[in-house]
């Protein structure tokens, strides 16, 4: 299992100091043109004259009508142009941004800073299409030194591009427009600090709203919700005891779920009601609903901010982006031909989109709200999983005795891992897996509803390393956050018997029951509840 094992705990920043902040409070399309957004603060490395920032207009941005541009063209070679805000002030990070370079006769272009402790001392990542290159530095005081070698683009500049920042502990990993350049070890800046952007010289550069994430250990949720999609309820569990504390009606045939990040509501897909309702917890009363229109096996996804939700909505081919707060509709990304599933990769920037008409992947950025591509197959998406570094996809198909494995960049179908039918199982019923989850260790469970097993797989080598009998049509397979100091553990539906089983998976694969409650009839997707920290 991976020691990273984190959640993210998203602060879409403009500033306002916690994660408790609105998102009207924050946004740049919300401050006064002409001038610093609130708590963002300008200054240089090196130079005398040049950063000069403010919000000014462009419709062509993908977060907003206004962004955040350096505007002085008087920079002198030697001069770094920094914009930085005064919170969070944290250390280990995932960012995105899209970066717009505008003019610059000696630089062009820009990047994210972050570990900022002052003027002299910070890391950088910058992308310059004068001289077509990205590269990464520290700055030490004040001596920029670079990283790692220099990779050559072909990025166009006066065109929006997107620039993001992994960094956890010592490992940097760095992206131009969602391929990784960059993957090193640097422990020359350990403390927390702030985050920002940066120009060289007389580089006039935009910057859209960015994404930035604190990178924070995982708290083993205590309780979940489950959706009965045939007992039009929600059953309310508790981990720790496997007790069912509250079974809830929410209407006829329920299907996608997601909790809010202050685990004060919930969103439901009701499906005979062609809407998305609104509950608040724990006492389920009902706070809205919205219409979606016609549905069927519609997932939804929180997005990483917490604002809002991810609907796939099979019959629109669209993926439908609801607020939590305020529960209107306010976005939906085309192009994604009857989606089913939506799902986070590891890298929680792009979300993943399984589409049964035209069958294939989507990939939609929810930061930008737009669709990055579609990978055509000519096999039929059910589930959906992803290696670590979401360099790989895998996922079940129709009637096809195991799962698939497709690189995330090319589309291309890499393999089929296929599995061997129990000796009992001679009828002809479907054999689909369902459920596909990755837990760690390059292992794979794979839940197969019509035969009633569940697969142990070790995908580095296509083996399977234990099967599980003891359920009853298993649908659903999710991993259980938590630490990498405690054992894997992970929850199946069994749409059988209605029952959610908990399980612990060994280091070696080997899986074992740890927990049965009976819920509603028809289980399917989970939401797990979150462990705020007091």
């Amino acid at each position: 299992m991976s020691k990273t094992r984190i959640l993210l705990l998203v602060v879409i920043i403009l500033c306002g100091g916690s994660p408790k902040t609105t998102l009207a409070q924050e946004k740049f399309d919300q401050q006064a043109l002409e001038k610093l957004p609130k708590g963002w603060e300008a200054s240089r490395t090196g130079g005398n004259e040049g950063s000069v920032w403010k919000l000014t207009v462009d419709s062509t941005s993908p977060t907003g009508r206004q962004v955040l541009t350096q505007t002085s063209p008087a920079g002198a070679d030697s001069l770094f142009n920094i914009c930085t805000c005064d919170a969070p002030v944290i250390a280990d990070v995932n960012l995105r941004v899209s970066v717009k370079p505008l003019d610059g006769k000696i630089d062009q272009g820009g990047g994210f800073i972050w570990r900022y402790q002052n003027d002299r001392n910070y890391y950088l990542v910058r992308w310059n299409p004068l001289e077509g290159d990205f590269r990464l530095f520290h700055v030490i005081n004040g001596k920029r030194t670079q990283l790692a070698d220099t990779i050559k683009v072909d990025a166009k500049a006066k065109e929006w591009h997107v620039i993001s920042v992994r960094h956890q502990g010592s490992k940097i990993e760095c992206y131009l427009d969602d391929v990784r350049h960059f993957t090193i070890d640097d422990t020359s800046i350990e403390k927390a600090g702030r985050v920002g952007f940066w120009t060289k010289a007389d580089a006039v550069t935009s910057f859209a709203q960015p994404m930035i994430a604190s990178l924070t250990p995982e708290v083993a949720p205590t309780q979940v919700l489950v959706v009965n999609t045939q007992d039009a309820s929600v059953s309310h569990v508790d981990l720790v005891s496997m007790k069912e504390i509250s079974r809830n009606p929410v209407g006829l045939r329920p299907y996608g779920i997601a909790v809010s990040r202050d685990g004060k509501s919930v969103a439901v897909g009701v499906e005979d009601e062609e809407c998305i309702k609104f509950f608040s917890l724990p006492d389920f009363k009902l706070r809205g609903k919205t219409p979606i229109g016609k549905m069927f096996n519609d997932h939804v996804v929180l997005t990483q901010d917490g604002q809002q939700i991810l609907v796939a909505n099979f019959y629109s081919d669209d993926i439908v982006m609801i607020d939590m707060q305020s529960m209107k509709e306010v976005k939906r990304i085309s192009g994604c031909s009857a989606p089913h599933v939506v799902k986070y990769g590891p890298l929680k920037q792009r979300a993943f989109v399984t589409c049964k008409k035209i069958t294939g992947v989507a990939i939609i950025d929810p930061t930008n709200q737009s669709l990055i591509k579609f990978h055509q197959l000519n096999v039929n998406p059910r589930s959906l999983t992803f290696s670590a570094d979401e360099s790989k996809a895998y996922f079940g198909s129709f009637w096809v005795n195991g799962f698939f494995e497709m690189d995330t960049e090319t589309g291309k179908v890499t393999r089929l891992i296929s599995s061997d039918l129990p000796s009992d199982s001679s009828t002809n019923q479907e054999v689909t897996f369902h459920g596909v989850e990755f837990i760690g260790n390059n292992v794979i469970l794979a839940a197969n509803e019509g035969r009633s097993f569940v697969d142990s797989v070790d995908v580095s080598t296509g083996k399977r390393l234990d099967r599980l009998v003891a359920v009853n049509k298993p649908c659903c397979v999710e991993r259980v956050p938590g630490p990498a100091s405690q054992p894997i553990r992970a929850l199946i539906s069994n749409i059988g018997n209605a029952t959610l089983m908990q399980i612990e998976i060994g280091i070696d694969g080997k899986m074992r029951e740890i927990g049965t409650v009976v819920v509603g009839n028809a289980p399917k997707r989970v939401a797990f509840i979150p462990v705020l920290n007091k």
